[in-house]
């Protein structure tokens, strides 16, 4: 629980801000620092000093999977030291500019390319926190280049903030922190969930529950008992939407694409609007899922799926398949786990010769092998991993209110909004 006081404001160049705090340029705070230049001649397999690249920063952390090594002698400058702050100073894409990481003591050492600038400063573990605010991504925007997607060292070094004093600093820094060490723990739960789940498909979809014997197929090892068949032979209908995107119509019906599926349901309240004379053809036309039916998407993005199971009226356009199973033989759960396994990538691949997969046809879909158990161990099945799937969707909805909680924290404690109590106040000594 954050314990609050109560705040006096002053006027300054930022506006009203608490009357303790002050404006500083980070300039004043501290230095920033232009990577290194190389040529592609310096470039060599793991054995030099790892250059930090854009690359190289996913979510506000350090990324190695894309790593670049250069066999050069770098100015002890050049070399990031423990509460750096990484940033990305020129991109092609300029949502990516200034997206950051913090440096701590297992990174020290690395060198960083001229695309990039480290940030050194001693009140950098407060500052790390302001540099993932809007705060800062509003100075950034304000001076991109015109041509260029860059922020140089000079404007960077020009940004003002409200700084509060050293001990409140320190304190909005310890909550903040917490609430990191929070989200890094669920995303590392989701992560490690989502590598159970995929084993525990690929495990069960051919090996199956308590089998002891085993014939091969194509794919491998599957239980004597088991059927493997093509998707047409144990489904009703194989179809897709429209083929024509109606227009749109306000206070219309919903008519959904592949950017409207989530994880588990349609997002209707996303969805485009379409008349109802425009609707009820669609409908006519097998466009609109029935309770049980597997959606699949089939173009842009691949092998989305989900059991559809909603009440609302809806249709579709045709980058999503409507896979209507037989009941009696096959488990709509079942189907969209095979969907999302290894298996059903593997076998498109056959239809493909070697090709990316831009795009799935229903022919393919139709032709697609599938092992089949009896329904009474599909549905046992579906049921240890649909255990899996429900502790990774609990954990991504509490994913979901750690971000929303601290976007509001930073919202309110990086501001001065809301102040939090320390001992006694003391002012900044950069």
């Amino acid at each position: 629980m954050i314990e609050t006081k109560d705040t006096e404001f002053k006027d300054s160049e930022l506006g009203k801000i608490p009357k303790e705090w002050q404006v500083k340029s980070l300039e004043e705070l501290g230095d920033a620092i232009i990577g290194l230049t190389y040529k592609p001649e310096d470039l060599v397999e793991n054995a030099g000093i790892l250059v930090l690249r854009s690359s190289n920063i996913r979510g506000n952390k350090l990324s190695f999977k894309d790593n670049k090594y250069v066999d050069l002698d770098i100015p002890n400058k050049l070399l990031t030291k423990e509460n750096d702050i990484l940033i990305c100073s020129r991109n092609g894409s300029k949502n990516l500019i200034g997206k950051c990481a913090f440096i701590n003591k297992e990174n020290e050492g690395y060198s960083f390319g001229a695309f990039m600038t480290v940030y050194r400063s001693k009140y950098n573990p407060f500052l790390f926190h302001l540099f993932n605010s809007h705060l800062f991504k509003k100075q950034i925007f304000a001076n991109l280049g015109a041509t260029i997607n860059q922020i140089t060292s000079a404007s960077l070094r020009s940004f003002k903030f409200a700084i509060p004093t050293n001990k409140e600093q320190k304190k909005i820094t310890s909550i903040l922190n917490s609430i990191d060490k929070a989200i890094e723990k669920t995303e590392d739960i989701i992560e490690q969930s989502t590598k159970v789940k995929k084993g525990l498909i690929q495990q069960l979809l051919t090996k199956g529950i308590g089998h002891t014997k085993f014939k091969p197929t194509e794919i491998g090892e599957i239980p004597e008992e088991w059927g493997y068949v093509s998707l047409e032979e144990i489904t009703i209908k194989i179809t897709d939407g429209a083929h024509k995107s109606p227009p749109t119509y306000e206070h219309g019906l919903p008519i959904a694409t592949v950017e409207n599926m989530r994880n588990d349901f349609l997002d209707i309240e996303s969805c485009r609007t379409i008349s109802k004379e425009d609707f009820d053809e669609l409908v006519g036309n097998s466009c609109a899922p029935v309770k049980n039916d597997v959606l699949l998407s089939k173009d842009g993005t691949i092998g989305k799926t989900l059991v559809f199971n909603q009440e609302s009226k809806i249709v579709l356009l045709s980058s999503i398949a409507i896979i209507r199973p037989n009941l009696h033989k096959l488990s709509s759960e079942y189907l969209m786990y095979y969907l999302q396994s290894n298996l059903f990538y593997w076998n498109l691949e056959k239809f493909r010769s070697g090709s990316a997969i831009k795009r799935i046809v229903l022919k393919d879909i139709k032709r697609l092998a599938i092992p089949l158990p009896t329904i009474e161990e599909q549905r046992k099945i579906s049921m240890y991993i649909g255990s899996i799937d429900r502790k990774i969707k609990t954990e991504t909805e509490k994913l979901g209110q750690l971000q929303s909680t601290k976007k509001g924290l930073m919202q309110d404690l990086l501001t001065g909004k809301v102040r939090v109590k320390v001992d006694e106040e003391e002012a900044i000594t950069p």
